[in-house]
């Protein structure tokens, strides 16, 4: 979305805009993509194709997942954006392409690391780290919370996948200023959208309604999280009184969810409470998780 702003707002908006993903793709089919093919470069090449470089014009091609790229692909392309010309797979070097496109990439790694550790070429870094943009993660500007609410609301009514007016409640908003959105604003938009259609008839959405549906859907930041949402999901079956050995895998697994959830997903204090060491109940809950996952 900022790759594309840019564009619409600047003086190439005319021209066209294209993006790839280059982690997406692999090294063969991304230079195809990228720079073209002549006829006959390779298995399939029936004829001349055009590359994104040539097709681009004058406009904005948009290297989405840029850090993914092999280091071959990494030579290629310093070399491409040095001299402002490419040469299609299967070609001569005299048969290069002048272009005049510009160049947006983006990434969500840590490209100063990647090259210190030698995963990518500090030369290539350099050359596309002109004028760097930094999109904060949600979890950092939890304030645009409300007004995106508003514009992913009417994006999914428009769409059609919503027929109805939804709002969430003050303390549904609460619950959502308190997530970590590890998916950001697209893990958002999935949220809102599950949220809206299965809505009460009011349209209303509360705050146990957004705490349900992320700790169904959501991802946990750690062991000791995970099982919490696993132990508000199940409900226990037995009490901590029965002896393990007289209790079925779902029993079992659900009477050490009841303890943690009542000591608040302290691990130790559970495993303390049940008479056993916390690595031995770590080790039980994932045993149990996983047989119990493979059943039909």
């Amino acid at each position: 979305m900022i790759a594309r702003s840019i564009h619409e707002l600047g003086a190439r908006q005319r021209e066209p805009f294209l993006a790839i993903n280059c982690g997406a793709l692999t090294e063969s089919l991304l230079e195809s993509e990228l720079f073209g093919h002549v006829k006959g470069a390779f298995t399939g090449a029936t004829g001349y194709k055009k590359g994104m470089f040539e097709s681009a014009g004058k406009g904005t091609i948009f290297l989405d997942e840029f850090g993914e790229m092999s280091s071959s692909m990494q030579v290629r392309l310093l070399r491409v954006l040095q001299e402002r010309k490419v040469r299609p797979v299967g070609s001569e070097d005299s048969k290069e392409i002048n272009f005049n496109a510009r160049v947006v990439v983006a990434t969500n790694r840590d490209m100063r690391r990647e090259v210190a550790e030698g995963r990518f070429r500090q030369d290539l870094y350099y050359r596309v780290n002109v004028f760097p943009i930094k999109s904060p993660a949600l979890r950092d500007r939890l304030e645009d919370l409300p007004l995106l609410l508003d514009t992913l609301l009417n994006r999914i009514v428009e769409s059609g996948k919503l027929v109805r007016t939804t709002r969430f409640d003050s303390e549904a908003l609460n619950v959502l200023r308190s997530y970590s959105w590890p998916g950001n604003v697209r893990e958002l938009e999935n949220v809102i959208e599950r949220l809206g259609i299965n809505a009460s008839q009011t349209g209303v959405v509360s705050g146990a309604d957004v705490s349900l549906d992320l700790e169904v859907n959501g991802f946990a930041q750690s062991d000791e999280h995970r099982e919490i949402i696993l132990a508000k999901r199940l409900r226990c079956l037995m009490t901590s009184g029965v002896s393990v050995r007289h209790l079925s895998k779902r029993q079992e697994l659900d009477l050490y969810l009841q303890e943690l959830a009542q000591v608040g997903g302290d691990v130790t204090q559970a495993a303390r409470r049940l008479g056993i060491k916390r690595t031995t109940l770590h080790m039980r809950i994932k045993r149990l998780e996983l047989k119990l996952s493979s059943l039909p």
